[in-house]
């Protein structure tokens, strides 16, 4: 058996969760026909949905946005039936304070055990009601040792014109 990506199985999941009964045509037993995706532009290799069409039948419609505010002004106004939405964490917080979200129910998120704990009960989602965590990463200063006598320590390297013209070293 071929093992699936978490995000597929994120979306099999949602796509039980979203369905009202036996699916219709093409879908599997339980399985909605569509699942609607809100997510950041280029975000999800469309091979991704591409195999989860063809492994389980259901439809995947994505939505993009380019900006957490996009995503909150488009769902304040009233933008309705998504199964799944990926924000970044911060907004989070907003959206659960404007009752935007629902919360999980764990009883249907079996994998959330799998979870490292350094990712449990971040402090935009206290005890991860309303999100589980999708990726994670960091962000760095890469520098060309020939031209800095020594390792930049700030953003101001990239954002102060003064230290951004830095002449080579020597």
């Amino acid at each position: 058996m071929r093992k699936l990506s978490p995000f597929v199985m994120v979306l099999v999941l949602l796509a039980l969760l979203s369905a009202c009964g036996p699916a219709g045509d093409g879908g599997e037993e339980g399985l909605a026909e569509e699942l609607h995706v809100y997510n950041w532009s280029e975000y999800i290799d469309p091979q991704i949905y591409a195999d989860f069409e063809e492994e389980f039948g259901v439809k995947v419609v994505e939505d993009t946005f380019s900006s957490n505010e996009d995503l909150l002004a488009k769902l304040q106004a009233g933008a309705t039936g998504y199964d799944v939405i990926v924000p970044s964490d911060y907004m989070v917080t907003i959206m659960a304070e404007l009752d935007l979200l629902s919360e999980l129910n764990y009883d249907n998120v079996p994998n959330a055990s799998n979870i490292a704990d350094t990712f449990k009960d971040p402090p935009y989602d206290p005890g991860n009601k309303y999100c589980v965590p999708y990726q994670w990463g960091t962000t760095g200063i890469g520098y060309d040792v020939d031209i800095f006598e020594e390792a930049p320590d700030s953003w101001a390297y990239l954002f102060d014109p003064e230290l951004a013209s830095h002449t080579p070293a020597g």
